[in-house]
């Protein structure tokens, strides 16, 4: 009832899907085993080898907790053994796991280009710091205190 037939729209599918690797500049040697597409950041529209990428991934994740273990360990340390504002924490520790990572990301990329030090890594070391300092303190706090932590 006025629409082409469903051969023509498959076989106009077909022809874009066929000249789409051309179109998006896809070289034309396909690396041969997994070693060479690692190592050849041509094959990705990310500039890099992977485990280059990979190492900032770990130096990030590294870089938070080893913050927010310096941060988070004395603080638990002392509200345990003195057995002080329990309630509190806790409450301060569950509002903290609960901010979604999206958010935090998005908060500190605002604030770092708004202060001139650009996109990486603070802003990505900080979200995540964030997100680490209620889980080491919840499980610092509970083993200081004999219970098992959620």
């Amino acid at each position: 009832m006025g629409g082409p037939p469903g051969g023509d729209v498959i076989a106009a599918i077909a022809a874009i899907a066929a000249t789409a690797p051309a179109a998006l500049g896809a070289a034309d040697s396909e690396p041969t085993n997994l070693w060479q597409w690692l190592g050849d950041s041509s094959q990705r529209a990310v500039s890099g080898p992977i485990p280059h990428h990979l190492w900032a991934t770990l130096w990030h994740s590294l870089l938070a907790f080893a913050i927010a273990a310096a941060v988070a360990i004395p603080v638990a340390a002392w509200l345990a053994h003195h057995r002080r504002a329990e309630v509190v924490s806790g409450w301060i520790v569950n509002i903290g796991r609960v901010v979604p990572t999206i958010t935090l990301v998005g908060i500190f990329v605002l604030v770092s280009l708004r202060n001139g030090y650009g996109f990486e890594p603070w802003p990505i070391v900080g979200a995540l710091v964030a997100l680490a300092l209620p889980a080491v303190r919840q499980h610092l706090h509970g083993g200081a205190r004999g219970r098992s932590t959620p």
